[in-house]
């Protein structure tokens, strides 16, 4: 299992489920308490979830967006990616 570090020194181990995940990545996110289904872009990556920063739409409204901050750590599970940042 291989392990990458992170902004702030801590490693991450990778996995099957957080591999295919890269910082930069535009993510659909589902099932998450805080907030209606959206999209978002990856800032940062966890061990079991990744930073989720999203901005006003028409599901998420000013409020919430203000009151999180535009930001929300979701779990890989409820992830999708939408646009790899990476080109292959």
């Amino acid at each position: 299992m291989a392990t990458t570090p992170t902004n702030n020194g801590i490693e991450i181990k990778e996995d099957e489920r957080n591999k295919k995940f890269n910082v930069g990545d535009h993510v659909k996110f589902t099932n998450v308490s805080a907030l209606p289904d959206s999209e978002g872009i990856i800032e940062k990556k966890y061990n079991n979830s990744a930073l989720i920063a999203f901005k006003p739409n028409d599901v998420i409204t000013q409020q919430m967006y203000e009151e999180l901050n535009g930001r929300y750590v979701v779990n890989y599970d409820n992830l999708k990616v939408i646009k790899n940042s990476k080109k292959k």
